[in-house]
C-alpha cells in the first residue's frame, strides 16, 4: 500500500509542475532562511561548551547598586583569587587572570610576530580550563615566571613548523621559555589570545598583587559541583558583607552614606558570559540573548509562512483533485488511505525541499558568514543536535503542512465529489474562512517585520550621519607593541610629521569606538551643593570617570573643541600634570568653576599625581549611542599609551602608507607595521546593531515573497471556485480591468486588516528597540503608512498574475463544464 501511496503522488508532483515547483522552492526557501538563523543561534549558544566540565566552572565578578549608582564589574582585584585559595577543597581551583593591556612583539629566530591579544595567568590554569595543547613540556607549564605559552598561529610565524617547546623568544628584550603550544582558541569562545606569560611577571613592579586594590583581574573558580560552589558563594558573600559593615562603623558619615549600599558577589556561569555577559570590563565585546529571541522567533515565523504555503496550495488543489479522491473512495479507498496518500505527499515535498534547502544554505555561506561575522559551514549541520533539530523540522513541517489539507481532502463525500457538487458542501465556506485567516496570519508576520526593517534602517541612518563630535576620516592608527615602541616615539612622530600628506601625529591609549577605562580621582575642593555633611565626608570628593591618556596634540588632531580653558600646550611644562574634563563630567559632579581646580590620580603610580584642570572638552561620542556620553578625563600620561595616531590627507594612500611603514622599520626592524582605519574600527560597536539590520532586510523579503505564494494559493482557489463567474463576465464584455477589481477587493481588505493587526506588537517592539539607544530617531507612522502601501502593491501584483492567467481562459471551455 505504502508503494502505492508514494507512486501515486509522484505521479501528480510530476504531472502539476506549477504546483510542485511553487511547494518545493517556498518550503525550501523557508527552510534554508531558518536553517542559518538555527545555526547561527546554536553557534551562539555553544560559546565556552567546549571545556571540561563547563558547567562547574564560574566567573566570580562584583556587583555595586547605592541609590542610583550602579556598577557590575567582570573583573575583581588581587585579593579576591586568594581569598577563594583558602576556601577551596582539594577538587576545585582558582585561576586570575589580567589582559595584557599594550602586549609586546616577540622576537627570535630572525623572525618576528605580533603578539595579537595576550594575557598574564596563574599557575592554576589549566587546572580551570582545557584549552587543547599541540605539544608541551613537562610538569607545570606557567610555574616559573620566565615561562610562556604561545598559539599554534605565532609558533608557525616564529619557528616555521619546527618544534617550538622548550625554545627561547624575546619579548620586551626579556628572554622567555616555551612550556607549550596551543591551539588556536575556539572561535566560540568568550576570550582569544595568543600568548600566556606568568602572572608572577607582574610582581617585580607590582609586589601587592594579592591584596586590594585596582579591579584588574578575571577571577575564574572551578568547584567539584554544585553544592560546594553554593558553599563558597555563601563564605565569600559573608565577607563583603562584614566588610561593609566595618566600613560602616567608621564614622557616622560613612554610616550614613552606605546604609542603602547592596553588595554583591556574582558567580557568573562560563557558559552565559558571552551571551548575558555586559558588565564593566568585559574581556571582549559579547554577544546578546535578546537579539538571539529575537532571530528565533523570525526563524519560526518563516517557517510558519513557508508551512502556510503549502495548505493554501494544497487546499486550492483540492477542487482539481476532488475527482481524484471521489473515484479512490468509490474503487474502495477508505478515508485512512486518502489521508496517507496526500500526508505522504506532503512528506515528500518537505523532504525533497530539505534537499534543495541545503544546497541554498551551502551556497548562502559566504554572504551570511560576511553579515553575521561568522565561520559556519555545512559540517555542523550533521552534528548530532542540529540533525536531530532538522529531522526534527522535517517531521514537524510535515504534519503541521500536511495534515489540513489531509484531512481535508478526506472527508470529501464521493457523491457530491462525482456529481460535481463539491463546491457547495456546508463546510466549503469554513474551509475558505481558514485560507483566509492563514493569508492574514501570513501577511501580519510580514508587515510586522517590514515596518521593523524601515525603523531599524532610520536608526542606523541616524546614527551614520548624526554627528559625532570628533573628525574620524582619514585617521590611521598604529597599535604600539610592547614598551620598545615608546623609545622611538617621539622620533617616529618627528619623521611622519615632515611626510606629504600627513596633517599630524599624536599618541594615545585608546581611540573612540573602544571601551574607556574606568577610574576614580580625587578632587579635594569639590563639595556637593548644600550638603552640609560633605567637610566630613572625603568619599564624595571621589569622582567615577572614563579615561583618555594622550598627548598634548590629541585634542586638536580630532578637531575637538575646547569649550572653556584651554588644551594641553608644549610650552607649558606643568601640563603634563593637567587634567580636561568634558561637559558630561562637570555636569554630573556639579562642578562649579571647574578651571583651577585641583584634581588627584593615583593610579598605577608610585606617587599621587596633583595637577590641575585646565580645560572643558566639548562631549564627543567615544562610546556608541547606545549610552549617554560618560564622565570623561583626559591627561598627558605616556606609561598607558598604545596608539600612534596619524591624520592624513593625500590622494595617493597606497604610496603614503608605503613611506609610514618604511620610516616604521628604521626604528623598530624587528617590530611588525600593523595598521586601521579608525573610520571602521569606529563603526564596529554598531556590529551588532548592523547585523540586526541587515538580518531584517533579508528576512523581510522573504516573508513578504512567501507571503504572495500564500496569497496566490488563496487567489488561485477562488478563481478556480469563481471560474463560472469569471467565463459569463468575459462574455457579458468585461475588461481585464473590470476582473482585477472584482477579484481584488476582497483581498485588499484582507491586506489591510493585516496592517491593523500588527500595528500595535509593532510599535511596543520598535519602542523597546529603540530604548536601548541613549540617541535615537523620533517616532514616526511613515514605516506604518509606507508598508500599508508597499504590501497592498504586492497584493495587487500577485492578484493581478493570477486573475490574468484565470481571464486568459477562454469563457466557452469554462462554462461547457458548468
Amino acid at each position: 500500500m505504502f508503494r502505492n501511496v508514494v507512486t501515486t503522488s509522484f505521479r501528480f508532483l510530476k504531472n502539476n509542475g506549477v504546483y510542485t515547483l511553487i511547494n518545493i522552492f517556498g518550503l525550501a526557501l523557508g527552510l534554508a532562511t531558518s536553517m542559518l538563523i538555527f545555526l547561527y543561534i546554536s553557534d551562539e549558544v555553544s560559546y565556552d561548551k567546549f571545556h571540561d566540565d563547563y558547567q562547574q566552572i564560574f566567573r566570580v565578578q562584583e556587583e555595586y547598586h547605592l541609590n542610583d549608582y550602579h556598577q557590575f564589574w567582570a573583573t575583581c582585584d588581587g585579593s579576591m583569587a586568594l581569598n577563594i585559595s583558602k576556601e577551596l577543597d582539594e577538587e576545585s581551583h582558582v585561576c586570575k587572570i589580567m589582559s595584557y593591556f599594550n602586549p609586546p612583539f616577540l622576537y627570535t629566530n630572525n623572525s618576528s610576530a605580533e603578539s595579537g591579544k595576550a594575557i598574564f595567568a596563574d599557575s592554576t590554569f589549566f587546572d580551570v580550563f582545557s584549552f587543547p595543547l599541540i605539544a608541551h613540556a613537562q610538569g607545570n607549564l606557567l610555574n616559573k615566571k620566565d615561562q610562556v605559552l604561545i598559539s599554534e598561529r605565532i609558533a608557525n610565524t616564529l619557528f616555521d613548523g619546527e618544534s617550538a617547546v622548550g625554545k627561547t623568544l624575546s619579548a620586551d628584550d626579556e628572554e622567555f621559555e616555551i612550556s607549550a603550544v596551543f591551539a588556536d582558541i575556539p572561535d566560540n569562545s568568550h576570550m582569544h589570545f595568543d600568548v600566556v606569560f606568568n602572572v608572577e611577571l607582574l610582581r617585580e613592579n607590582f609586589p601587592t598583587l594579592d591584596s586590594v586594590g585596582p579591579m584588574v583581574f578575571y577571577t575564574y573558580v572551578k568547584t567539584k559541583d554544585n553544592a560546594a560552589m553554593e558553599k563558597l558563594h555563601q563564605t565569600l558573600q559573608k565577607q563583603m558583607d562584614d566588610d561593609v559593615s566595618k566600613m560602616m562603623m567608621k564614622s557616622e558619615a560613612a554610616r550614613k552614606r552606605l546604609q542603602h549600599l547592596q553588595a554583591d558577589i556574582v558567580f557568573m556561569p562560563l557558559a552565559d558570559i558571552h551571551l548575558k555577559g555586559h558588565a564593566e570590563k568585559e574581556y571582549e565585546t559579547n554577544g546578546n540573548d535578546d537579539y538571539i529571541l529575537i532571530y528565533l522567533t523570525i526563524a519560526l515565523f518563516i517557517l510558519a509562512l513557508a508551512s502556510i504555503n503549502y495548505v493554501n496550495l494544497a487546499t486550492s488543489s483540492s477542487v482539481k483533485r476532488a475527482k481524484e479522491v471521489g473515484v479512490r473512495k468509490v474503487m474502495g479507498g477508505s478515508r485512512r488511505n486518502v489521508f496517507l496518500h496526500f500526508i505522504s505527499e506532503a512528506f515528500i515535498l518537505v523532504l525533497s525541499a530539505t534537499l534543495i534547502s541545503l544546497v541554498m544554505v551551502e551556497l548562502s555561506f559566504p554572504t551570511f558568514n560576511a553579515i553575521a561575522g561568522k565561520a559556519l559551514n555545512i559540517n555542523m549541520i550533521w552534528e548530532t543536535r542540529n540533525l536531530m533539530y532538522l529531522l526534527l523540522t522535517i517531521v514537524l513541517l510535515t504534519v503541521f503542512s500536511g495534515l489540513y489539507p489531509s484531512v481535508f481532502m478526506a472527508q470529501f463525500n464521493p457523491l457530491r465529489v462525482l456529481s460535481n457538487r463539491i463546491i457547495a458542501q456546508n463546510n466549503n465556506r469554513w474551509n475558505l474562512m481558514m485560507r483566509r485567516v492563514l493569508v492574514v496570519s501570513q501577511f501580519s508576520i510580514a508587515i510586522f517585520l517590514s515596518i521593523a526593517s524601515f525603523t531599524v534602517g532610520r536608526q542606523l541612518k541616524y546614527i551614520q550621519n548624526k554627528d559625532v563630535g570628533f573628525d574620524k576620516e582619514q585617521v590611521m592608527v598604529i597599535p604600539l607593541n610592547g614598551e620598545s615602541a615608546f623609545e622611538y616615539l617621539k622620533d617616529l612622530k618627528s619623521d611622519f610629521l615632515e611626510m606629504d600628506g600627513v596633517v599630524s601625529v599624536t599618541s594615545s591609549s585608546n581611540i573612540p569606538g573602544e571601551r574607556f577605562g574606568y577610574y576614580g580621582i580625587y578632587m579635594p575642593s569639590l563639595t556637593p551643593e548644600n550638603d552640609t555633611s560633605a567637610q566630613n565626608d572625603e568619599h564624595k570628593n571621589w569622582l567615577g570617570v572614563r579615561m583618555l591618556c594622550a598627548d598634548k596634540d590629541f585634542l586638536s588632531s580630532f578637531g575637538l573643541e575646547i569649550i572653556e580653558g584651554r588644551t594641553f600646550s608644549a610650552d607649558v611644562p606643568s601640563d603634563t600634570n593637567g587634567f580636561i574634563l568634558n561637559e558630561a563630567a562637570v555636569r554630573k559632579y556639579h562642578i562649579q568653576n571647574p578651571i583651577g581646580k585641583e584634581v588627584v590620580f593615583d593610579y598605577a603610580v608610585e606617587t599621587p599625581k596633583h595637577g590641575k584642570i585646565i580645560g572643558i572638552v566639548k562631549d564627543f561620542h567615544y562610546a556608541s549611542f547606545h549610552s549617554e556620553v560618560d564622565p570623561l578625563m583626559v591627561q598627558i600620561f605616556p606609561p598607558f599609551y598604545r596608539y600612534l595616531i596619524i591624520k592624513i590627507n593625500t590622494q595617493d594612500k597606497t604610496h603614503l602608507i608605503s613611506g609610514i611603514e618604511a620610516r616604521w622599520h628604521q626604528y623598530l626592524d624587528h617590530s611588525p607595521f600593523k595598521y586601521f582605519l579608525l573610520s571602521e574600527a569606529y563603526e564596529h560597536i554598531y556590529s551588532s546593531d548592523n547585523r540586526m539590520g541587515k538580518v531584517f532586510y533579508f528576512f523581510t523579503f522573504v516573508a513578504l515573497f512567501l507571503a504572495s505564494l500564500g496569497l496566490y494559493g488563496l487567489v488561485a482557489f477562488i478563481a478556480e471556485q469563481r471560474k463560472a463567474e469569471i467565463g459569463i463576465r468575459k462574455v457579458l464584455g468585461a475588461s481585464m480591468g473590470h476582473l482585477l477589481l472584482a477579484m481584488s477587493k476582497e483581498f485588499v481588505i484582507l491586506i489591510l486588516i493585516s496592517n491593523v493587526l500588527v500595528w500595535v506588537p509593532a510599535w511596543i517592539f520598535i519602542d523597546n528597540w529603540l530604548d536601548g539607544f541613549a540617541f535615537r530617531v523620533a517616532f514616526s507612522v511613515w514605516p506604518f503608512i509606507l508598508t500599508a502601501f508597499l504590501s497592498v502593491l504586492i497584493g495587487l501584483v500577485t492578484i493581478s498574475i493570477k486573475t490574468w492567467l484565470a481571464a486568459k481562459t477562454n469563457p466557452v471551455d469554462i462554462l461547457k463544464y458548468q
